[in-house]
């Protein structure tokens, strides 16, 4: 059969859509008919708007300076990595960030990307353990023995499982979902609202009891949904300090025993003075090691028996009672 060239065709002509066409495009020609462009004609995108495009795929370049995107906020799309839809429950854009399943709310989640120093699973407790050369990424382990006044290493909770040289993500701030949060794995009972601290004494632990001193006490959260298994927390880390760690008005040297802190309202700071007090049963004398000035009070003393005063001596006597 054969064909017609479009620049040859007349200016008007009836056509039944088996008449053939060859296009030549960047020197390559493909045959089709009259029918089939037709359908391709009737299917495009016309310039100006379109209200009726139902998806598109394949895209390599840049779409240039648009003035905005509407999402459809009733899709109920949960993102895979590289995606980003619309969360109708927060009322935000939903981003998908790894193929480990990781997505973030924009504006009510932060997250710290870090690489994994020893395996790190879903829902623990994660320190800062150093850095990976210049990359930026901070080396990551699961929390434990952290000193007194270590709680500033805390992340947040892991928002992913790692292996060990793996990089994964870090709740800072925000919901960490699909994880215990009954407390049964730590011997505990959590409920909708339980505070949760750092654990010092499981690694990468939580619970729901305040450490005792001397261990950094660090908040994690709250518990939003507790499930055996399918639960969720809020991360809103809050490291404690120490005296004299964050205080702006606190200035000490090196606090020892029994040492008397003092308040300079001149300076408006406090301050280690050097004064030593102890306190305690029976006489000090050959019993409390202290320097020259140091004060003791005796809790079982009586009439000129309550009160010591060290005046001479480096040892435990020297002890004059007052």
């Amino acid at each position: 059969m054969g064909y017609s060239q479009i620049p040859n065709l007349p200016a008007a002509i009836s056509l039944n859509g088996t008449e053939e066409l060859e296009i030549v495009q960047a020197g390559v020609s493909v045959r089709t008919n009259t029918q089939a462009v037709g359908n391709i004609a009737s299917n495009w995108a016309a310039k100006g708007a379109n209200s009726d495009i139902t998806s598109m795929s394949g895209i390599t370049g840049n779409i240039s300076s648009p003035d905005s995107i509407r999402f459809d906020t009733t899709a109920g799309i949960t993102p895979v990595e590289g995606q980003v839809a619309w969360d109708a429950v927060d009322d935000t854009l939903f981003v998908g960030m790894n193929a480990g399943g990781v997505t973030q709310k924009v504006g009510f989640q932060t997250f710290y990307r870090v690489k994994a120093s020893g395996a790190i699973t879903k829902g623990q407790v994660v320190m800062a353990v150093g850095a990976v050369g210049n990359s930026g990424v901070i080396q990551a382990a699961r929390a434990t023995g952290l000193g007194v006044n270590d709680g500033q290493y805390i992340m947040g909770i892991a928002s992913q499982s790692m292996s060990n040289n793996a990089f994964g993500y870090i709740t800072a701030f925000g919901l960490v979902e699909g994880i215990q949060t009954n407390g049964a794995n730590y011997g505990e009972t959590w409920s909708d609202g339980t505070i949760l601290w750092y654990d010092p004494t499981v690694v990468g632990g939580l619970t729901d009891t305040v450490p005792a001193a001397p261990n950094p006490k660090v908040l994690m959260g709250i518990v939003i949904n507790a499930n055996p298994s399918n639960g969720s927390i809020f991360v809103r880390v809050t490291a404690g300090s120490v005296l004299g760690g964050t205080d702006g008005n606190v200035d000490l040297a090196t606090p020892v025993d029994g040492e008397v802190i003092t308040y300079n309202s001149a300076t408006q700071v406090w301050t280690d003075s050097g004064v030593r007090m102890f306190s305690g049963t029976g006489s000090p004398e050959g019993v409390v090691t202290a320097p020259v000035g140091a004060l003791y009070t005796r809790t079982d003393g009586g009439a000129g028996s309550t009160l010591y005063v060290k005046e001479s001596g480096a040892g435990n006597t020297g002890w004059a009672a007052k």
